[in-house]
């Protein structure tokens, strides 16, 4: 009775860490998640192996509530599997490693936690926002397939109800970031828009356009939340939403990046404290070898 007791203690113990886990998902940036969720799994395995002194099997018992998340995912095709299955990669070794280091000399104790510190800090800061970005700006296509022509001349207004067209910048790179009023990733990435517009002020090659998507919300909604935004921005407004219908966009933000012959070449979709460790980056670099082309 006293070893079921123990099981069932463990098994609750899966299902609070799991729950823990999904708030830590949902809350919080990709580049915090996973520090958060192998730190909880190796302290939850460390904690085991004293409390399991002899044996080890049971405490698997522990991992039974987020396997068969993992598994419920894969049967239902859940887009998420392979989110839930990139993580279980990672913490599941942890809980491990946590269940056994207690049993390793001192040195083996320090050492490795150290060494996978080193190791997620990397990963964390230099990998995975690459990683997020290239999901975001190749795999996961915002806009639908364009024809191979050239975009066509759409026509925007201005706050001051001037029209803005898109043949205005024949020749120019264009990077257009299409935004609505109450997209709150919208307004988190406007402050690094603002960083790529004073970083090419002095060219006149490079255009940056902010187009408030129309549709529900009305000419004077977009007027209303103007001051709110950075003033440094162009706004402009698409009365028909007719380039956000012709792109097929259904996600917010997406930008595109139109070339000198007037072809869209790159896109990105969305923006999170994942995207906003390298987008500046490789933002600029995308529109640098857009600019050395022909050149």
């Amino acid at each position: 009775m006293n070893s079921i007791l123990k099981m069932g203690l463990v098994f609750i113990m899966g299902i609070i860490v799991l729950i823990l886990s999904s708030y830590t998902r949902t809350f919080s940036a990709e580049f915090v998640q996973f520090p958060t969720l192998i730190a909880i799994f190796f302290i939850c395995g460390y904690l085991l192996s004293i409390f399991y002194k002899k044996t080890w099997p049971s405490s698997i018992i522990f991992l039974f509530p987020s396997i068969t998340i993992l598994v419920y995912a894969f049967i239902i095709n859940k887009p998420g599997f392979f989110h839930y299955l990139g993580e279980s990669l990672m913490i599941i070794p942890s809980f491990f490693i946590g269940f056994f280091i207690s049993r390793w000399p001192i040195k083996a104790r320090v050492f490795i936690p150290l060494l996978l510190s080193f190791f997620y800090i990397f990963y964390i800061f230099k990998l995975n926002p690459q990683l997020y970005y290239y999901n975001n700006s190749i795999r996961n296509k915002g806009i639908k397939q364009i024809a191979a022509a050239p975009i066509a001349n759409f026509q925007f207004i201005n706050k001051d109800s001037s029209f803005l067209t898109l043949d205005e910048y024949k020749g120019k790179i264009i990077l257009i970031d299409f935004y609505f009023n109450n997209c709150a990733p919208c307004r988190k990435k406007m402050p690094d828009l603002v960083k790529l517009k004073n970083y090419y002020k002095d060219n006149k090659d490079v255009i940056l356009l902010t187009i408030h998507r129309g549709g529900s919300e009305s000419f004077s909604d977009f007027l209303a939340l103007l001051p709110t935004f950075p003033k440094e921005l162009s706004y402009s407004y698409d009365s028909s939403s007719a380039m956000s219908k012709y792109l097929g966009i259904s996600s917010y933000p997406l930008e595109i990046l139109i070339d000198k012959s007037g072809h869209i070449r790159e896109q990105l979709v969305g923006y999170s404290d994942d995207i906003a460790l390298v987008y500046e980056k490789n933002t600029i670099k995308k529109i640098d070898a857009l600019l050395n082309e022909n050149n």
